[in-house]
């Protein structure tokens, strides 16, 4: 018996179901239910029934899911006493997006504010940027590294048969079409939606490392396009409202950033729908602080970010 097997048994108490058990875990469903059954086996009898509302625990199951509901506990207070103090770095590997470094600095201040006194024992943080194709080639090979990657929706299919041969669990967060970035005195701010052909005579601004390959079109069909590169997104921002009828191709952006810059975001028509998720292995173990904010991200993106 095992940490991970109280946890898991644990997840799928609360959520009565071994498939969002599964899915909350990042473990794929036969795992979790192999590593469920192992578990029964050692103890001695079943833990949980199935039926058809999910699963339900047995009058044995109970009694352990509750000895397990406080070993749980314990080593959460564990966690939470000594963990910071070991500095362990959290390696999080994102594309270019805004609403994850936004997201996290929230985390950051709410925890403050819940334990005053406490910012210095907070974990060390390596967040880097690097293309998707990047991040999913460092996930596969180093089981320290979170990765948050983008990718069309059409190719979802294709990468969910590849991550689950190469032993890799996904979560999807969500799924966004293509916007345009402008300033609120940009002349197409007021449309609901823009062609592309409308953008033609307007200056994109680009980063010096784009990570995110939003908005290209096919090759020769930029030639004569007016553009402009810039270091980073941050700056882009910034000079929307200098450069007139400048425009950037950007995933959703937070509300608060939107309002900070004066700027609005707006769909172009017949673009391509992408999907951000998290990426990990599936021996990946999390540290109570990373899981905590992958809850709070999950809570915090409906509303924060317009993807819809």
């Amino acid at each position: 018996m095992h940490l991970q097997q109280i946890r898991a048994v644990g997840e799928i108490w609360r959520t009565g179901s071994i498939t969002r058990a599964a899915r909350n875990l990042y473990m794929g469903q036969p795992n979790l239910s192999r590593l469920l059954q192992e578990l029964e086996e050692e103890v001695g009898f079943p833990i949980f029934r199935r039926s058809a509302r999910g699963v339900e625990p047995t009058a044995e199951g109970l009694l352990f899911l509750h000895r397990a509901q406080e070993v749980e506990r314990a080593m959460e207070h564990m966690e939470r006493t000594y963990g910071p103090r070991r500095k362990v770095p959290v390696r999080i590997l994102i594309p270019q997006v805004f609403y994850v470094v936004t997201s996290l600095t929230d985390f950051l201040s709410r925890e403050s504010r819940q334990a005053p006194g406490a910012g210095h024992t907070l974990p060390h943080l390596s967040m880097e940027e690097e293309a998707s194709e990047v991040i999913e080639e460092k996930v596969k090979q180093n089981e320290q590294i979170l990765g948050l990657i983008r990718y069309e929706k059409e190719r979802a299919h294709a990468l969910h048969d590849r991550w689950r041969r190469q032993g890799l669990c996904w979560e999807e967060l969500f799924t966004f079409q293509e916007k345009v970035t402008l300033a609120c005195t940009h002349p197409l701010s007021e449309k609901d939606s823009i062609r592309r052909e409308e953008l033609q005579p307007f200056t994109e601004l680009r980063s010096q490392y784009d990570h995110t390959g939003l908005g290209r079109e096919e090759t020769g069909k930029e030639n004569g396009k007016n553009v402009l590169t810039v270091p980073d997104r941050h700056d882009q921002l910034q000079i929307l409202n200098l450069v007139p009828g400048a425009y950037v191709w950007a995933g959703p952006l937070p509300e608060k950033t939107l309002q900070q810059y004066g700027l609005c975001q707006k769909v172009v028509e017949q673009s391509q729908v992408y999907t951000d998720a998290f990426l990990l292995r599936e021996t990946r173990y999390l540290p109570m602080f990373t899981r905590k904010w992958m809850q709070y991200l999950r809570r915090w993106i409906p509303q924060n970010l317009q993807y819809e």
